[in-house]
């Protein structure tokens, strides 16, 4: 199987991560190894063997050198997967809607059919997620045969200014929202308010 995995990295200007072990929130960690980047420990548990992968990582450029992303490529490295390809998407630091749109369109040609999808949405700007959303919903809708698995967010609890400790959450549910938002806008008949209340008490 071929699976695609998404994270965006922090500017180095703005910190350089440290790593952690973070309890997880609505579904099992099994990887417990202290890692920077939430994306490394879903790789860690996803791939099986004979998988391809595929990781992309999302920064913005505003220096020569950023440690972060020599951290994530070392992460990746010591799992000793056999077949990943690692695509680096390096942008402007701008938020501009030129900068967004190619970012989007950047990210929707590594998609492919047939491939699982997973996303982490810890680091970048404010934008990031609405972009991702918006790849993973062409993903999920445009092509074929594919399955967006898994979304990620990982929160960092402060005292005193210190990570006392970290969590990690599965938010798939929320964007699975979009589809049934989708299905009932399209059905006919009855209160489409009703059917979606309906629906949510079922979550």
């Amino acid at each position: 199987m071929k699976r695609i995995y998404f994270t965006a990295i922090p500017l180095q200007s703005n910190f350089v991560l440290q790593p952690s072990v973070p309890e997880p929130v609505n579904f099992d960690l099994k990887d417990q190894q202290p890692r920077c980047f939430p994306i490394i420990r879903v790789m860690a548990q996803t791939m099986q063997p004979g998988d391809q992968a595929e990781l992309v990582i999302v920064r913005q450029h505003n220096s020569q050198h950023n440690e972060n992303y020599d951290a994530i490529l070392q992460e990746l490295q010591s799992l000793h997967l056999a077949d990943v390809q690692v695509r680096d998407l390096a942008l402007e630091e701008s938020q501009s809607r030129n900068v967004l749109m190619h970012m989007f369109r950047s990210m929707i040609e590594v998609l492919e059919p047939d491939a699982c999808y997973y996303a982490c949405m810890t680091f970048g700007t404010k934008a990031w997620p609405l972009v991702l959303a918006s790849v993973l919903n062409y993903a999920e809708k445009i092509l074929d045969n594919t399955q967006v698995a898994g979304i990620y967010y990982q929160e960092a609890l402060r005292r005193n200014g210190q990570i006392v400790k970290t969590r990690m959450y599965d938010m798939s549910v929320l964007f699975s929202l979009n589809s049934v938002v989708d299905l009932v806008a399209d059905s006919d008949g009855g209160s489409k308010e009703d059917a979606i209340r309906m629906l949510l008490e079922g979550c």
